[in-house]
């Protein structure tokens, strides 16, 4: 029996796979700016439906989207306060 692949949000998957500090080689890695993954990783943007299977095929499979964007949602209600 097959395990399934763990499930990450985007800043742990970004850890995971590229350091603590490997936010600029996670950009190279999916071909995006670095301000976009900064704003992905700081909760200031969402990826739109494009980015989202751009994400899916680079990490396999291993972020799990509907975390993500219940903590987007949530970090958007706190910067709303």
């Amino acid at each position: 029996m097959q395990k399934e692949p763990q499930k990450l949000n985007f800043k742990e998957w970004v850890k995971q796979q590229f350091g603590s500090r490997g936010m600029a080689k996670a950009a190279r890695h999916l071909a995006v700016s670095y301000g976009t993954v900064a704003a992905w990783h700081d909760y200031s943007r969402y990826p739109t439906p494009k980015n989202q299977e751009l994400l899916k095929l680079k990490s396999d499979g291993q972020i799990d989207f509907e975390t993500w964007r219940q903590e987007y949602v949530n970090e958007q209600h706190k910067k709303a306060k």
